[in-house]
């Protein structure tokens, strides 16, 4: 299996205030590893416009995972 970080997002504002994060952000995540997922299915059918899918299915093969939370930088 290859790990990689790809995101590292900054939770900011109001929805995170007192350094708190709400489960509902998880439906977030969820939504946008569907999305990078479609995303990726149409860049492929851009490059490849003469094949007809790819040969591995990407939700199969793409999997994101929530390794750490780490504090923000007070500044």
């Amino acid at each position: 299996m290859n790990t990689q970080e790809f995101l590292k997002p900054k939770l900011t504002g109001g929805r995170f205030q007192n350094a708190t994060v709400p489960l509902e952000l998880l439906k977030d995540f969820s939504a946008l590893q569907e999305m990078l997922v479609e995303v990726a299915k149409w860049e492929f059918r851009n490059s490849h416009p003469d094949r007809e899918r790819p040969r591995v299915t990407l939700p199969a093969e793409v999997d994101l995972h929530l390794t750490s939370v780490e504090e923000a930088a007070r500044s």
